[in-house]
């Protein structure tokens, strides 16, 4: 939605907020984790799966990539569907989002194996074995049953592991194909 507003509704001050959004993506993680940390204690989410989800769902590139799919759809569509007496939300869900359905796509996988790979976050804001992640299970595994006794576990748990990511990009490698086929024309 907010990639829709910044290519689609003029407004003074766009461009400059699409750069303080993408300047996000300079800021490592480690420098906001204290504040998001004492945030989240204040409110009660460390050692929740919510804590997880909250800080997961700002995703600058994300919303990029979204605003360079919507450069790429002619702002004609918009002024046809706006005579026809379509409102911006009509325009936005029932024109431009069908048509950015491979970066929707792109975006969700990788944002998926972004979050699923996380160590750092997990690791901060979860401690209870019952609300750890996938990589913070398997480096408790690794503690309990120590290298010199058996890997095996540890093994099995990282092959279980990469299950669900080879899964997601099976199903959703037409969209990244047709994604970056079409991430490659101008409007």
């Amino acid at each position: 939605m907010a990639a829709y507003a910044l290519t689609r509704i003029p407004f003074r001050g766009a461009s400059a907020v699409f750069v303080v959004l993408i300047a996000c993506l300079m800021i490592p993680g480690q420098i906001t984790i204290i504040p998001l940390f004492i945030g989240m204690s204040a409110v009660g989410l460390v050692d929740t799966r919510l804590s997880l989800i909250l800080i997961g769902v700002p995703y600058p590139l994300g919303l990029f990539l979204f605003r360079q799919f919507f450069m790429t759809i002619p702002k004609s569509y918009d002024e046809a569907a706006g005579i026809d007496g379509a409102s911006r939300i009509d325009i936005c869900f029932r024109i431009l989002f069908p048509q950015i359905r491979p970066a929707i796509a792109v975006v969700a996988l990788m944002h998926f194996l972004l979050m699923w790979n996380d160590f750092f976050r997990p690791l901060i804001f979860l401690y209870s074995a019952e609300n750890m992640t996938l990589p913070l299970g398997l480096v408790l595994l690794q503690g309990q049953f120590g290298l010199a006794r058996g890997i095996s576990p540890v093994l099995a748990g990282a092959a279980l592991s990469v299950v669900l990511p080879v899964l997601a990009f099976m199903f959703g490698q037409r969209y990244i194909a047709e994604g970056a086929k079409l991430g490659g024309l101008k409007a």
